[in-house]
């Protein structure tokens, strides 16, 4: 068998299909177990870490408060006591408040200079643990070492609200590492007064950092705020490198992250394989802690549960491939048979059926073919029986057609010489009702005509009455300036008598200013000639006499501005009876204007009744063309549908000629497919 031939049969497609799409379900569903296992196993890692790294802070924290505790009462004591404790009483009271912490290396109190007694600069009791003994000194009450210029001292100084922690050195004399805790003490004025130093040895914190059990290859690390290693797997870089500094690339690099972001979680590598990093910050004193843990231990569980689930996937594959091979094999037996029956009913054999071995939907497909094969005996024998009566009546068929398309042709030459004739008369028609609508054109261009001159009399009568109208109220107007003329005359001849009964009046004062000035004159003789006794009326009589001149001055002057009003009037008299005669003249001829535009309204009057009877009568005109116009287009139209329906008869009379041709025609094609078609049934087999 081909391979082609194999690759096209329905069990090999059952399998190409079916075996691809469960492989597929089960990969994904082992994927989506794994990721999903993956996540979970990962947060679970981090929250337990999260936990195990901030209860190491506490630890830390709690160990470092255990410490600072002492330095912190000691200095609440001094600061309530102050200078009042002897020498002897601050040995016993160092020496206490040492015993009360086993981590504690040593506790002093150091005071400024001179504040804890005049006479003494430097004072500074100091007791140490050394094995299971505790001894005081005071080696460190010197001018050499001159403590108040430590940095510790300057630390608790500057900062007398909080503890404040030292970082770790190492002191070569003991081989320990060591932090100092820092609290300052003050006066009853809130006045720095000293500190109370407290050396702790970090060892105990390295110890319990170190012993933490973090899987089985995981450790924990931790740094200073500078990054010093304090504890670590490598103890040669304790207090001698910085993380960050580290020779391994990956860790210097996480040791950047640490001191940059203070926690969170972290990923690297190294020639070992791959870590994660969770890291924390101990605010109080600045120190960071991290745990290291390998990514190989943390996904172990992982990689142990697909080392199991990797089989039963391989034998779920191999069992799902077992099964669709035999439903395959199952489908394509049935199916074959089937198949079978169908080539030969193709080839006319009808007497095939298939066996019914099940129930299933393959069952079913046997019962509905063998209905089938059934039904498709029943049509043939009915198309045999049929094409026998169909042979007979294409015969027929055929006879009556041949006799209708001769009588078809008949009618059709008829018809053909009616419709030339109706051409030959609508052709007519056409001609002459062009010749009416012409016609009527002509007509209503001159009624347009017409219309245009009835509007422009209109207009023009329309512009003469305004003109009349307008003339009118010029005569109104010039009748009314006339009057107002005649008036202002009146007023100013009045004026011009006032001003010359003015005129007489001042030259009756003038006359009597002339006379005045003369008995003024002949007064002051006579008070000359009366000496002493005359001196007063001679004054009075000078006086009456320079009135009287200024009198007259003034009536000069006057009668000068009266004679100028007088020709002033005189003028305007003249004036405004030539402008009344001006008036006068202009009224006549607005009057004869007014006549003129009368004359002109009756003959535009008269020309529009004119205008208007040629309009009516091109109107009717007009009408009557179009009524001619209508009725030679309805005979045209009349004469286009009998010939629209001769031509349709023509048409349907050649139809039906081809129509009869062609049912000829089929007929003696139905006669020859009538004896195909019992030819082709005759090659069943029932």
């Amino acid at each position: 068998m081909k391979v082609g031939v194999i690759m096209n049969s329905l069990k090999a497609k059952t399998i190409i299909i079916l075996l691809p799409l469960i492989t597929l379900a089960l990969v994904s569903l082992s994927w989506l177990s794994y990721t999903n296992y993956r996540s979970t196993l990962n947060a679970n890692l981090q929250e337990q870490m999260k936990l195990n790294i901030d209860n190491m802070a506490k630890d830390v924290q709690m160990r470092l408060g255990f410490h600072s505790k002492p330095a912190l009462a000691l200095a609440r004591f001094i600061e309530t006591t102050g200078t009042t404790i002897t020498k002897e009483q601050y040995i016993s009271v160092v020496k206490d408040f040492l015993s009360v912490n086993s981590d504690t290396l040593g506790i002093g109190v150091w005071y400024e200079p001179f504040r804890y007694q005049q006479n003494i600069k430097y004072f500074g009791p100091y007791a140490y643990r050394d094995k299971d003994y505790i001894h005081y000194t005071e080696d460190y009450c010197t001018p050499e070492y001159d403590y108040p210029n430590t940095d510790w001292y300057k630390n608790g100084k500057t900062n007398l609200e909080s503890i404040v922690w030292s970082e770790p050195f190492y002191d070569s004399v003991t081989g320990k590492t060591m932090v100092t805790t820092t609290v300052p003490f003050t006066d009853k004025n809130k006045a720095f007064l000293g500190v109370v130093t407290a050396d702790i040895d970090i060892a105990s914190i390295q110890g319990m950092v170190a012993n933490v059990n973090v899987g089985d290859t995981g450790y924990v690390l931790l740094t200073d705020k500078k990054g010093n290693y304090l504890s670590t797997p490598a103890k040669d870089k304790i207090m001698k490198t910085k993380i960050q500094d580290d020779p391994d690339d990956n860790i210097s690099s996480l040791g950047k992250l640490i001191l940059e972001e203070k926690t969170g979680v972290a990923r690297f590598g190294n020639s070992s394989g791959e870590y994660l990093a969770f890291y924390n910050y101990i605010p109080e004193i600045e120190w960071h802690l991290v745990i290291v843990v390998p990514e190989k231990e943390v996904f172990a569980p992982l990689n142990a549960l697909i080392a199991k689930i990797t089989p039963v996937i391989i034998g779920s594959l191999l069992f799902v491939l077992i099964v669709v091979f035999y439903f395959a094999k199952y489908l394509s037996s049935n199916i074959g048979r089937i198949n079978v029956a169908s080539k030969a009913i193709a080839n006319g054999d009808l007497t095939q059926s298939v066996a019914v071995q099940s129930k299933d939907e393959i069952g079913q497909l046997a019962i509905h073919f063998n209905s089938m094969i059934t039904h498709i005996k029943s049509i043939i024998q009915k198309i045999h029986q049929e094409s026998q009566q169909l042979a007979a009546a294409s015969e027929e068929l055929l006879a009556s057609s041949e006799q209708s398309s001769k009588a078809s042709e008949q009618i059709t030459e008829a018809v053909q010489e009616i419709s030339s004739g109706m051409n030959d008369q609508l052709q007519a028609t056409k001609e002459s009702q062009l010749s009416v609508v012409k016609v009527s054109k002509q007509m209503e261009h001159i009624e347009s005509s017409l219309d245009y001159v009835k509007k422009a009399l209109y207009k023009v009568k329309e512009n003469a009455d305004e003109g009349n109208a307008m003339v009118l109220k010029m005569i109104n107007q010039m009748q009314l300036i006339q009057k107002n003329e005649e008036a202002t005359s009146k007023t100013i001849l009045n004026l011009n008598e006032k001003s010359k009964e003015i005129g007489d009046i001042l030259t009756l004062i003038y006359s009597i200013t002339e006379q005045t000035n003369l008995l003024a004159l002949n007064a002051a003789i006579e008070a000359a000639r009366a000496g002493e006794h005359g001196k007063g009326f001679a004054v009075v009589a000078g006086e009456v006499r320079k009135l009287a001149e200024d009198s007259r001055s003034s009536a000069e002057k006057i009668l000068s501005i009266v004679s100028e009003i007088q020709n002033d009037t005189k003028l305007s008299v003249e004036m405004i009876s030539s402008g009344v005669r001006s008036v006068n003249d202009g009224i006549v001829l607005a009057n004869q204007t007014e006549k003129s535009f009368n004359e002109i309204l009756l003959s535009l009057e008269s020309l529009g009744d004119q205008a208007h009877t040629v309009n009516s009568a091109v109107s009717l005109c007009k009408n009557e063309g179009k009524i001619m116009a209508n009725a030679v287009e309805g005979i045209s139209s009349i004469s286009d549908q009998v010939a629209f329906s001769l031509q349709n008869v023509a048409a349907s009379t050649e139809e039906q000629l081809a129509s009869m041709q062609e049912i000829s025609a089929a007929a003696n094609t139905l006669s020859k497919m009538a004896d195909e078609l019992q030819s082709t049934v005759n090659v069943f087999r029932i």
